[in-house]
């Protein structure tokens, strides 16, 4: 594979066009006070741009010019190139990253969601400039691509400048309805030795897609287990009771199709076969739904509280508005979203906690001794 293109083609968007080289390019963004920026996920292309109010104009053709006018400067890609193996290569050093490689191929197999967005050191190389421009061609069309705008500016001020701006036209060869639905995972653990003295845990299964009716009452399960701070199941057993951990969390990542749920907790290398064996025996207990009511109120509590933090800010609200619309959640489900929260149930999340933590459960672990890898299944 050539893991890693995609970004490679968001960083090359974002440092210049064909009528501008990179440092004419950077002027003329600093000229407008604008903040532009471009990255690569699992599913989608992310630009956004920050302007002041009277600069929207200036905004909205700047991100007509680098989104249909790539300059492709072989010079150019040869930087960025090697500025990102450098960072996979940095990267790493970072026993989280390392295990990322490991439990991603492990969960997903030949699924695309198994490539790691930003690349490794070795597919990054191997990535050429033919192939930025070929994977642009394939998909940088406007059908299923989506605007989100947030502050100063209407929609009918913004229609005008965005109809001025964008001549693109056509479908991308790979929409996201084409994704295919991942297969489920076998059962795995996989060891990679690193001269470290703490050991990174990762278990790492399917979760929920973003249109699932499981998702709401999955934030809560998961809230609760590894989402809540201090307060967590993990955190709550593995700190605070056992003095086991440094840290554990756990998390959802919804996309169109099911996904990655990670737990995850660090370690003394000394502690980590106790801290592993009693992070099993949660998540059984979660999978048996044995928790009290009580505990899928408070999680609905801090979760519904949470909420206002997540679109204070136009960036944030623009980033929001664009997932809503991106995954077709319906113009109601900001709006909604707290209520839809409150009206989750405690059976509903036992109902959730059964299907995501009853495994199967790859398990990574990165920890101190020898580099070298040791795969069980």
């Amino acid at each position: 594979g050539k893991d890693g293109a995609a970004a490679l083609l968001a960083a090359m968007l974002a440092d210049h066009t064909r009528a501008h080289r990179h440092e004419a390019w950077a002027a003329r963004l600093d000229a407008h006070a604008l903040r532009f920026s471009a990255s690569a996920g699992a599913e989608a292309w992310t630009f956004s741009i920050t302007a002041l109010a009277e600069e929207i104009p200036e905004a909205i053709a700047a991100l007509a010019e680098a989104v249909q006018r790539p300059g492709w400067d072989a010079q150019r890609f040869r930087t960025l190139k090697a500025r990102a193996i450098a960072a996979a290569e940095k990267a790493r050093e970072d026993p989280v990253r390392v295990a990322d490689e490991l439990w991603r191929p492990a969960l997903f197999g030949a699924h695309p969601y198994a490539r790691l967005p930003g690349g490794a050191p070795e597919t990054l190389r191997r990535v050429r400039l033919r192939d930025l421009k070929a994977l642009y061609e394939a998909q940088f069309h406007p059908e299923g691509a989506v605007l989100a705008a947030a502050g100063a500016i209407t929609l009918e001020r913004l229609r005008p400048l965005v109809a001025r701006a964008f001549h693109w036209r056509g479908a991308p060869r790979l929409r996201l309805e084409d994704i295919p639905r991942p297969a489920p995972p076998k059962p795995a653990r996989i060891v990679r030795r690193m001269p470290t003295t703490q050991t990174t845990i990762t278990f790492a299964t399917l979760g929920v897609s973003r249109r699932d009716p499981m998702l709401f009452p999955a934030f809560v399960a998961v809230e609760m287990l590894g989402g809540g701070g201090f307060s967590s199941a993990l955190m709550q057993a593995l700190r605070e009771k056992h003095g086991l951990v440094y840290g554990a969390y756990a998390y959802l990542a919804p996309r169109a199709r099911r996904a990655e749920l990670i737990v995850r907790l660090q370690t003394q290398n000394a502690k980590a076969d106790e801290a592993r064996a009693l992070t099993k025996k949660i998540l059984a207990r979660f999978a048996r739904g044995e928790f009290p009511d009580a505990a899928v109120e408070a999680a609905k509590t801090r979760l519904i509280g949470q909420f206002p933090q997540k679109i204070d800010s136009n960036r944030e609200r623009a980033a929001l508005l664009a997932m809503v619309a991106f995954y077709d959640l319906g113009v109601d489900y900001l709006h909604n979203w707290q209520a839809r929260m409150r009206a989750v149930r405690p059976e509903d999340v036992r109902r959730a906690a059964k299907r995501l933590f009853a495994g199967p459960w790859i398990e990574a672990d990165v920890g101190g001794g020898d580099a070298q890898d040791r795969a069980r299944r």
